[in-house]
């Protein structure tokens, strides 16, 4: 009785490269597909915690300001009103920004996910060639090409009010909008409880949204951009200006 013949030994994920030869190797094939499964549910995840999040923070911010309302309307708008409004939006701020840097990190974790399935797709490529026409997002896992698989437009072609819209329009947009608002609120309240006009709080609580909003904005991009710094590449899309970590 013949012993079964070894299948040659693949290389390891150091040695992985351009020259990697797997084409029709249907092991390699069901490897990447599960793992793109596994990616999927991680993206998936991820969104759903996202927009739990959001929904967490609006609702719990809708609820307190529907409670000093209805506080307001039994006891009169008196100075303790004024005390316990500070201490609820207080404690909404800081949900909010416990919400922010959460919705933040799911961002991060999404973004390492798609540049695991462009990766993926290389190897998709790689088994199987004749699938290139097929494939519609990125098969590079550079950031550029990661970028492209959110069907974000070329840096050459987008404008900055646009990517404004853009960054509003996201959940980490709209929390930090949100977050920006109610801190304005409370530096309102601050100001009329100590002593300050109507008028004065108005623009005191303009002016701190605006600087929180703008904060929230510098932070957010200094953070994705820290991200985009420390993903590791294997396979740059060629004349890509990154190199292939080893």
């Amino acid at each position: 009785m013949h012993e079964p013949a070894l299948s040659p030994q693949r290389p390891n994920s150091s040695e992985v490269g351009d020259d990697l030869d797997v084409a029709g190797d249907m092991a390699t094939l069901q490897v990447l597909m599960a793992e793109h499964a596994s990616l999927v549910s991680a993206r998936s995840l991820a969104y759903n915690e996202a927009f739990t999040r959001a929904g967490m923070f609006l609702q719990a911010l809708g609820m307190s300001f529907l409670g000093m309302s209805l506080l307001g309307a039994a006891l009169g708008f008196t100075r303790d009103v004024l005390v316990i409004a500070l201490v609820v939006v207080a404690f909404d701020v800081l949900i909010g920004i416990a919400t922010f840097r959460r919705v933040a990190d799911t961002g991060r974790e999404d973004l390492w996910a798609m540049q695991a399935m462009n990766r993926i797709r290389n190897g998709y490529l790689r088994v199987a060639p004749g699938s290139a026409p097929f494939l519609t997002a990125g098969t590079f896992d550079d950031v550029p090409s990661v970028m492209q698989s959110y069907w974000f437009p070329e840096p050459s072609t987008s404008s900055a009010l646009g990517n404004l819209a853009y960054g509003i329009s996201t959940s980490l947009g709209l929390v930090g909008m949100v977050l920006a608002v109610v801190s304005g609120v409370l530096a309102s309240l601050v100001a009329l409880a100590a002593g300050g006009t109507l008028q004065a709080a108005v623009i005191v609580g303009i002016v701190t949204t605006i600087a929180v909003f703008a904060l929230l904005a510098g932070w957010a991009l200094s953070a994705a951009r820290g991200h985009q710094a420390a993903v590791s590449v294997r396979f740059p899309a060629p004349g890509s200006e990154a190199r292939p970590d080893r």
